[in-house]
């Protein structure tokens, strides 16, 4: 994590610890003042410090958001040693805790001052969670409607969507991906989903990413009938030293990658046109999970999702590719499936 402080980020530190002295020795006096002694210092710094933290997190989303006719927009050009200042709205509420814990121990126990403390940490994780969800599911709003007018299946969240699948490519799925925003149909037989992400990287090769690059980025997903080996398409780049048209040359050119042993069914693919229809369509980068092919792709912004028209551009693209994929010359190459279609009960009755 960088340790320079980027746009208003050495403003916003100062601002903090401005604010943490006013809550602390302001709430202190007062609380000195009613309480006395050392309970009624600790109690009124505490109170002191929350609230005070009310008052930097608009500061903070003002200078890091604009407000626009479809919602509000996160640039987030300000940060603290590469985290954005919003997100440092809860240190000085967090200490405000500790303190009240600590009059609340000194005034009953030890071990009611930590109860509290743990009461409050889960509440405020509870609180973070249930926003951050409200915050992500606000713009999709297009999306639900659409999903209704058109007979699909829509929920909001689906954290086991994914089930027991994507071992191989995921470590800890369940963790990394947490479905939102979930869309899920069928079109001439081929069953489909489409949900966002927060933490799939935009080539789909890796996950975790660190906290000030994650980002919302979309996901499609078409369920075969059959399982096949694993593979990928991927754009190659060239090295960073290299002409930007060298670049944009190299990033044209689409290559099939595949295990040894999979090698005939990476030829195979290709021969049936994977790659012209690639090509055509211009997808990003794919790969083929056992029953699942899949391409994902990065959100105009973390509050502002991909709309339904190019949703259903890139889902066209790849069912295209799934009807290639699934002609007769590579049905030799498929086995039984060993994951079921996500929601398919749910959108059959549609």
């Amino acid at each position: 994590m960088p340790n320079e402080n980027e746009g208003l980020g050495t403003l916003a530190k100062g601002l903090l610890f401005v604010f943490m002295v006013v809550g602390a020795v302001g709430g202190g006096a007062l609380g000195q003042s009613i309480g006395g002694e050392r309970t009624g210092l600790l109690l009124g710094a505490g109170v002191g410090l929350v609230l005070v933290g009310f008052a930097y997190y608009p500061i903070a989303r003002a200078a890091n958001s604009t407000v626009t006719p479809t919602g509000r927009r996160w640039h987030n050009l300000n940060t603290i040693r590469g985290v954005p200042i919003q997100r440092y709205a809860a240190f000085n509420p967090g200490l405000g805790v500790a303190a009240i814990a600590g009059a609340i121990g000194r005034a009953t126990s030890a071990w009611l001052g930590f109860l509290f403390f743990l009461v409050a940490f889960v509440a405020a994780v509870v609180f973070y969670r249930r926003f951050h969800t409200r915050r992500l599911v606000a713009g999709l709003t297009a999306r639900r409607e659409y999903a209704s007018a058109h007979g699909h299946e829509y929920r909001d969240r689906e954290l086991n969507l994914l089930g027991d699948r994507w071992n191989g490519i995921y470590p800890n799925r369940t963790v990394v991906l947490q479905p939102f925003g979930v869309v899920a149909g069928e079109t001439d037989g081929l069953p489909w989903t489409v949900f966002d992400s927060m933490q799939l990287s935009a080539d789909g090769r890796r996950v975790g990413l660190p906290g000030a690059e994650r980002a919302r980025r979309t996901v499609w997903v078409v369920h075969l009938p059959v399982a096949y080996p694993r593979l990928r398409l991927i754009h190659d780049s060239a090295p960073s030293f290299v002409s930007a048209a060298k670049r944009r040359e190299a990033a044209a050119v689409a290559r099939l990658e595949a295990e040894p042993a999979a090698q005939d069914f990476a030829n195979a693919a290709a021969a049936a046109g994977a790659l012209e229809l690639t090509e055509e369509r211009g997808l990003p980068d794919w790969w083929l999970e056992g029953r699942d092919l899949i391409t994902a792709a990065p959100a105009p912004d973390d509050d502002v999702p991909i709309p339904p028209e190019r949703l259903v551009g890139t889902l066209d693209s790849l069912l295209a590719l799934a009807r290639v994929l699934t002609t007769a010359p590579l049905g030799h190459h498929g086995t039984r499936p060993t994951t079921d279609v996500p929601l398919r009960a749910e959108v059959r009755q549609a």
